[in-house]
């Protein structure tokens, strides 16, 4: 799924004589890592060892009110300002209609649900 985040070439035009076309810009792994891993590794490690396991009835209920509560907010600040600058924060929503975006939302707010879940359950 990389082709969903990567930005064409800001130099490249629309299509001409060329029969080359411009590599897609690619971030450093290592960028990559310090900005996606690391802050999800260092969450799971303060989540394990010094937060309390969640009883199933706040798990179950309040994780999920938070979940479709956060998630709502995001989608909404994020249309908001999308709306304000004319672009979004990442090119797969800003290349995709409004439909396919709410679904994606909803998609991702499903995936922090159950990663939460998961995770719950593998505490000790």
């Amino acid at each position: 799924m990389p082709n969903l985040i990567l930005m064409p070439d800001p130099k490249e035009r629309e299509p001409s004589s060329s029969s080359t076309v411009p590599e897609l810009q690619r971030i450093p792994l290592a960028m990559d890592l310090a900005l996606h891993a690391t802050p999800a590794v260092s969450l799971i490690i303060d989540f394990l060892a010094f937060e309390t396991k969640y009883s199933r009835k706040v798990s179950r209920y309040g994780a999920t009110i938070l979940a479709v509560l956060a998630g709502g907010s995001y989608a909404y600040w994020t249309e908001h300002c999308a709306a304000f600058n004319g672009t979004f924060p990442y090119p797969f929503l800003t290349y995709n209609p409004f439909h396919i975006r709410v679904v994606i939302y909803a998609g991702v707010t499903g995936l922090a649900l159950a990663s939460f879940w998961i995770l719950n359950a593998l505490h000790a």
